[in-house]
């Protein structure tokens, strides 16, 4: 049976109107109220997840000495679809703890949860009035330490009328605030929330139910842990199976068959798993892959997520494999030489697969070198054969002996020749044509080659500015030894152009020096090599 509270002011305290009844929905019995709370069994909740939701800088006064009180409403969608349990933070600033009643509700489809978490902090038989303690900012929680928030004195032995800090259990006597005691046997708990859907209107109700002093609500929150709500799946298109080579782009989008089951922008990321190089465009489901050597003849899956901006998010996964296929690389080495000297430079094949043969063209200015033989063969080449074709172009061959293949990764021979110019020059040994066959009689591809390069070396020097080293200028030096050389610095080039010494010296025992000590000198530089007198 319900009943009207009347006010009574706390002695001491000016005596001010009689407070207004509470809301109807406050008064019920502690055995009504049982009938409301979810009970919950314990069970196997799986994978969890940990939702948090804050509202602060609120600094809402909560009505002095009215029934009526204050109630903040939120609206609130979660990722938990089954609560498995639930903390609650309050911050009031305040003048009289014991004044205060105050209440969490959750409303949705499946149903009303309710705990009260402060019924008049103090109050008891002998103190109607309750603590005088000046606000809180505590944190409630079934499992707290602390215990009951109703009697946060007597737990903490003595305390000096300031802010109650901590976590507490929630006060839970659904009794009339008017007439509730420390005796009175906690009806509700935040356990009733547990099995609830986490989504939908929670509503934090404070009153002040006693005139004479104020207090108002900064901040409160909600930490929310339970079984993730299943996402919904957006109808992601599936991806065939690729095939993939060494050192070629691989790109592929992942789309969406129909894109009204989406709301928002889109993200996308690859799972663990995915090959070393790989990656996709986070907002437009791009996947792009350049394998490297290393990763021919691999097979990988690739495991791609999408998700939506709705809340909870729609998600989806695509896997499809991808298979590096085989590879042969030819590549010449290089070589420094004096004018009419003899020089040599490897021939070295990368292949994934073994190999009966591999031949190639290779294009040799004949005004600068003159071709002679391929020698030092490796174990494994039965014959080596240098066939001029037209001109400056000549055809290099090499043969495995019957039921053998080629080394995968070794110098097949060296490339000799002997220059014929008498000019200093850079020649560039081109390949082209590359033609192979593997054991079954079947070609690779993917075919790769890396020209050479001779260094000619007479009377003039040359100069050949490398990429830079730690943001410093990499210069090599080619000249003959013995003689004296300036190495001059401009930041421009042209008539107006003024050159300034950096470097002097000699190169004294090979064909070529890396030249030490030379500095960044501005944004733009420019280098040339002139012959010095001698000292």
């Amino acid at each position: 049976m319900h009943r009207r509270i009347e006010s009574g002011c706390k002695k001491g305290r000016a005596a001010l109107k009689p407070t207004a009844s509470l809301p109807r929905m406050l008064l019920f019995s502690a055995q009504l109220l049982s009938a409301l709370i979810v009970l919950f069994a314990a069970r196997d909740v799986g994978a969890q997840v940990f939702d948090t939701h804050q509202f602060v800088s609120l600094n809402r006064m909560i009505p002095d000495g009215n029934a009526a009180g204050l109630s903040d409403v939120r609206e609130i969608t979660s990722t938990v679809a089954s609560i498995a349990s639930l903390r609650v933070t309050l911050r009031l600033r305040g003048e009289f703890n014991g004044d205060l009643f105050g209440y969490l509700r959750l409303v949705n489809a499946t149903g009303t949860n309710y705990c009260v978490l402060l019924n008049r902090p103090g109050r008891t038989l002998t103190g109607s009035f309750g603590y005088d303690d000046s606000g809180l900012d505590v944190t409630f929680d079934d499992a707290a330490t602390n215990g009951d928030v109703h009697l946060y004195r007597k737990a903490l032995g003595a305390f000096d009328g300031s802010l109650l800090t901590g976590a507490w259990n929630p006060d839970g006597r659904a009794s009339d605030p008017q007439v509730v005691l420390d005796s009175d046997t906690p009806a509700t708990s935040l356990s009733s929330f547990a099995g609830a859907d986490a989504s939908g209107q929670w509503t934090l109700f404070l009153a002040d139910l006693e005139c004479g002093g104020t207090n108002m609500l900064e901040d409160w929150g909600l930490e929310v842990t339970g079984s993730p709500r299943p996402a919904a799946t957006l109808p992601l298109l599936p991806v065939p199976d690729q095939k993939a080579f060494v050192l070629m782009s691989l790109c592929l989008t992942n789309r969406l068959s129909d894109s009204c089951q989406w709301r928002g922008p889109m993200s996308f990321g690859l799972m663990s798993g995915a090959p070393t190089g790989a990656r996709i465009g986070g907002g437009n489901g791009v996947f792009c892959w350049t394998p490297s050597l290393d990763q021919a003849r691999t097979t990988n899956v690739i495991r791609v997520w999408a998700q939506d901006s709705s809340s909870p998010p729609s998600c989806a996964t695509n896997a499809f494999t991808v298979v590096v296929d085989d590879f042969v690389e030819l590549a010449l080495g290089r070589a420094i030489l004096g004018v009419g000297q003899s020089g040599a430079v490897p021939v070295h094949l990368t292949a994934s697969v073994g190999l009966t043969n591999v031949s190639a063209l290779v294009r040799i200015p004949e005004n600068r070198l003159l071709p002679m033989t391929l020698s030092h063969w490796a174990p494994e080449v039965s014959d080596a054969i240098l066939q001029q074709q037209d001109g400056d172009l000549w055809r290099m061959e090499f043969f495995a002996a019957p039921g053998q293949a080629l080394p995968l990764d070794a110098d097949l021979a060296q490339f000799e020749f002997q220059s014929v110019t008498n000019t200093s020059s850079f020649v560039p040994l081109i390949l082209s044509d590359l033609a192979n066959l593997q054991t079954n009689g079947i070609p690779v591809w993917r075919g790769l080659l890396q020209p050479g390069r001779a260094v000619v070396v007479d009377g003039s020097p040359l100069l050949e500015a490398l990429p830079f080293t730690n943001g410093q200028p990499d210069l090599l030096l080619y000249a003959a030894p013995g003689a004296r050389y300036h190495v001059l610095f401009s930041p421009t080039i042209g008539a107006c152009a003024t050159w300034q010494p950096v470097w002097t010296g000699t190169v004294t025992t090979n064909l070529w020096l890396n030249l030490p000590g030379i500095t960044n000198t501005g944004s733009n530089s420019f280098y040339q090599v002139q012959p010095a007198p001698s000292p």
